[in-house]
């Protein structure tokens, strides 16, 4: 069984001309962790998450009309979590390098 959990957008820095760096605030049985997502290519506005089983969730991130960005989460890895296998759509084509990424996250 899977508790309940709730996400909201903590904080959004523009990095780049045109990318965005992502914290989630995920609020899972009274305790919160902060989730970062590197290198959106929009900015995004709400987000939401679906909890697929007890080790997975999708993080959908929304920008406006112009698309929808989803990460998978690994639930048995929270503290510090980096949601990196990012995709995509709707005017917002885009999944994540992952020389890119190990580029502009240090340690990664």
């Amino acid at each position: 069984m899977v508790g309940a959990m709730e996400v909201s957008i903590e904080r959004v820095i523009k990095v780049g001309g045109d990318r965005w760096d992502v914290y989630v605030r995920l609020e899972k049985l009274g305790k919160t962790y902060r989730i970062y997502i590197p290198l959106l290519p929009r900015k995004p506005d709400k987000v939401s998450i679906e909890v697929l089983d007890e080790k997975r969730a999708i993080i959908r991130l929304f920008s406006g009309d112009s698309g929808v960005c989803t990460c998978e989460l690994d639930l048995a890895r929270l503290e510090g979590a980096k949601c990196l296998n990012i995709s995509c759509s709707l005017g917002a084509t885009w999944v994540a390098e992952e020389s890119l990424i190990k580029s502009h996250i240090p340690g990664h």
